[in-house]
C-alpha cells in the first residue's frame, strides 16, 4: 500500500478520486470512441459518401447561419473592448487578493503558443501572397492596393477578432469558477454539478451535453492539428532532406511529436509547458527578426505604419462581409470558415487561458489576452507576408498561381531563395513541432479539466497522458485513412450550437459582471452606490 501511495505521487491523484470519477471518465472515453470509431468506419466502407454528407451539412450551416458567425464575433470584441474600459474592467480574477502564478513574459508565451501558434507558421507567408494574388476586392486593381488589401484580411483572420473570442471565453470560464465559485465548465452555466455515479449516469449526462459536445469539438480539433502539423513537418523534411512522402515518414513524426508533448505532459504545467511556451517564442522570435533583416525591412516597416491604421477603420465593414467581392463565395470560404474553426476551439482555449490568468484583471486579460497577439500577429505576417509578396513580384516565388492545396510549401520556397536557406528551413521545422507540441499539451490538461468539472493543479498526470496518447492514436488513423479533411469539416459543424451555447454564456457572465460592480438591478446607467457615474466611468 505504501508502495502504491508513493507511486501516485506526482503523477496520478489518489486512486479513491480516481474511482469517484470512473463513471464520468468511462462514458467520455466510449462515446468519444464510439463516436471517432462509427466515422472511421464508414470513411473506410465509402469514405466520399461521407465527405459529400459533411459538406453539404457544412453547406447548409454556411448559408443559413454565416451571417451570425460574423455578428457574433464582431461584437464579442466590441463589448470586451467597452468593458475593459469601465469599472468593470478593474475586478480581478480569482478576487482582489488574487496574485498571478505566473509572471508577464511566460503568462504572454503561453498565450501566443496556445491559441494559433501553429497558423502563424502555416499561413503567415502563404495567406498575404494568397491574396495578393488572388484579390478578394473586384475593385481592387493597382499593386499598391493589392498589397494593402491582401494585409487588411490577414489582420483580420489572424488578429483581434479571434483572439478576443479566445480571451473573452477565458473571462467568462475564470469569472465564473474562480470568483462566483461555481465551477470551470460549460454545463455549470446551464445546472448545478452533480456527482457522477453509475446510478444517475443518465443524468450526469444530460446535464453535461455542453461538455460532451466541448471533448469532441476539443478532441476532432486537435487531432485535426496534429494531422496538418504532420503534413506540413513531412512537406519541410521531404523539400530540405528530399525524404520521400509517405505513411513512413508521417508515422516516424508523430511518434516523435508525440514524445516531445506526453514528457511536457510528464513535467507538468510549470516545468512541461511553460518551458515550451518559452522556448517557441524565443525561436519564433529569432526567426522574425531575421526574415526582418534579410527582406525588404523598409518596405515591411512601411506596410505596417500604414495598413495598421487602415485595418482598424475597415474592421467592421470587413468584419461583417460587406464588400464588392469578386468571388460572391469569397467570405463563406475565407471568413466564416475562419470564425467557425476560431469558434470550436474557444472552448479549449478560453478555459486554458483563465487556468493561467488567475490573478489578472479584466482589463488585463483584454489586452494581455486579445491585444498583444494580436499586434504580434501582425507583425508577423507583415514580415513573412511582405516578405512573399516582394519574392513573388521580384522572383516569381510561387509561379503564376497560388492555391490552397500548396499553400503549405510558401514558407519553404521562400527560404530557398535566401542564403542561410538550410538554417531557416530547420528552425522553421523546430518551431513547428514546439508548437504542435503546445496545442496537445495544453489540450490534454483542459480535457483532463472538463474530465474532472474543475481546475486545480493536482489533476491526475495519468489521465492528461491518456488524452494525449488518445490524440496521437487518432492522428495516426486518419493519416492512414486520409480523413483529416473530412474531419476538419466535422470540427466545422460543431460551430453551430457552439456559437449559440456562448450566446447564454456570453449574456450571462455580462449580466452577472455588471451586478457585481453597480450592486443593484443591472442597468449598465446604475453606478455604483455613493459614487457619480461620470466619475466612475
Amino acid at each position: 500500500m505504501l508502495i502504491g501511495n508513493n507511486l501516485t505521487k506526482g503523477f496520478l491523484v489518489s486512486p479513491q478520486r480516481v474511482l469517484a470519477q470512473y463513471p464520468q471518465v468511462l462514458c467520455q472515453f466510449l462515446l468519444v470512441g464510439c463516436l471517432i470509431a462509427l466515422l472511421l468506419g464508414i470513411s473506410l466502407y465509402d469514405g466520399q459518401m461521407l465527405a459529400a454528407g459533411i459538406r453539404n451539412v457544412n453547406t447548409w450551416i454556411v448559408a443559413n447561419f454565416g451571417g451570425l458567425y460574423l455578428w457574433f464575433a464582431l461584437m464579442v470584441v466590441v463589448v470586451f473592448f467597452i468593458i475593459s474600459l469601465t469599472p468593470i474592467g478593474k475586478i480581478r480574477m480569482g478576487g482582489e487578493d488574487a496574485i498571478p502564478d505566473h509572471d508577464r513574459f511566460s503568462w504572454l508565451a503561453m498565450l501566443l503558443c496556445t491559441g494559433t501558434g501553429i497558423g502563424f507558421m502555416f499561413w503567415g507567408a502563404a495567406e498575404p501572397l494568397f491574396h495578393f494574388m488572388n484579390p478578394p476586392y473586384a475593385d481592387t486593381v493597382s499593386l499598391a492596393e493589392r498589397n494593402q488589401t491582401a494585409f487588411y484580411f490577414a489582420y483580420m483572420h489572424w488578429g483581434v477578432i479571434p483572439y478576443g473570442l479566445f480571451a473573452f471565453t477565458a473571462l467568462a470560464l475564470g469569472y465564473w469558477g474562480y470568483n462566483m465559485k461555481r465551477g470551470f465548465c460549460f454545463s455549470h452555466f446551464f445546472s448545478g454539478h452533480i456527482e457522477p455515479t453509475f446510478k444517475n449516469i443518465s443524468e450526469t449526462l444530460i446535464r453535461s451535453l455542453p461538455d460532451l459536445v466541448t471533448i469532441f469539438a476539443v478532441v476532432f480539433g486537435i487531432a485535426t492539428t496534429l494531422g496538418l502539423g504532420v503534413l506540413q513537418v513531412e512537406g519541410g523534411l521531404s523539400h530540405l532532406f528530399h525524404w520521400p512522402k509517405g505513411t513512413g515518414l508521417e508515422l516516424g513524426i508523430i511518434a516523435v511529436i508525440s514524445v516531445v508533448y506526453l514528457a511536457s505532459v510528464r513535467l507538468g504545467l510549470d516545468k512541461g509547458l511553460k518551458t515550451l511556451s518559452n522556448i517557441s517564442v524565443i525561436l519564433s522570435i529569432l526567426l522574425l527578426i531575421t526574415i526582418f533583416c534579410i527582406g525588404p525591412s523598409f518596405k515591411i516597416i512601411q506596410n505596417f505604419i500604414t495598413a495598421i491604421p487602415e485595418h482598424f477603420m475597415r474592421l467592421p465593414v470587413m468584419g461583417l462581409g460587406q464588400g464588392n467581392y469578386n468571388d460572391p463565395m469569397w467570405i463563406d470560404h475565407w471568413t466564416i470558415k475562419t470564425w467557425s474553426w476560431t469558434i470550436t476551439w474557444a472552448p479549449f482555449v478560453g478555459l486554458f487561458i483563465a487556468l493561467i490568468s488567475k490573478g489578472r484583471t479584466i482589463r488585463e486579460l483584454f489586452w494581455g489576452a486579445a491585444m498583444v497577439p494580436a499586434m504580434f500577429s501582425s507583425i508577423w505576417f507583415t514580415v513573412f507576408g511582405q516578405t512573399a509578396i516582394n519574392l513573388q513580384m521580384e522572383q516569381n516565388l510561387v509561379g503564376a498561381s497560388l492555391t490552397l492545396g500548396n499553400a503549405n510549401q510558401v514558407l519553404f520556397q521562400m527560404f530557398d531563395l535566401f542564403p542561410a536557406a538550410p538554417f531557416l528551413a530547420g528552425l522553421s521545422l523546430l518551431i513547428i513541432v514546439v508548437f504542435i507540441s503546445n496545442s496537445a499539451d495544453s489540450a490534454s490538461y483542459t480535457m483532463t479539466c472538463f474530465t474532472y468539472h474543475d481546475i486545480k493543479p493536482d489533476h491526475s498526470k495519468l489521465l492528461q497522458f491518456v488524452w494525449g496518447a488518445f490524440f496521437a492514436i487518432l492522428c495516426a488513423l486518419l493519416v492512414l485513412t486520409g480523413g483529416l479533411t473530412t474531419l476538419h469539416e466535422i470540427t466545422q459543424i460543431t460551430a453551430l450550437p457552439f456559437t449559440l451555447m456562448l450566446i447564454l454564456v456570453f449574456l450571462r457572465v455580462v449580466y452577472y459582471l455588471v451586478k457585481d460592480v453597480f450592486r443593484g438591478p443591472v442597468l449598465f446607467l446604475r453606478a455604483p452606490r455613493g459614487a457619480n457615474l461620470r466619475e466612475t466611468l
